[in-house]
């Protein structure tokens, strides 16, 4: 409905959903223990197709973490 008290009309529509490519990630990374106890983390991620787009520029990401117990 376009306004609040008009009544709801049922309609069909269809779409494909099917994803034109295959997204493949790669990820390397690695968890080193500090001198303090806490911990760091690093990865780097590569995507190819990203979000199943097949031609889509591949996508790239660096992540990081760091963690302390209390």
């Amino acid at each position: 409905p376009t306004d609040y008290f008009d009544t709801p009309v049922f309609s069909v529509r269809r779409f494909d959903a099917t994803p034109s490519g295959r997204q493949i990630d790669l990820t390397l990374g690695t968890e080193r223990r500090l001198r303090d106890g806490s911990w760091l983390s690093v990865q780097g991620v590569a995507s190819r197709d990203p979000r199943h787009v097949a031609g889509a520029e591949p996508e790239y990401a660096l992540l990081a973490a760091w963690k302390r117990g209390f």
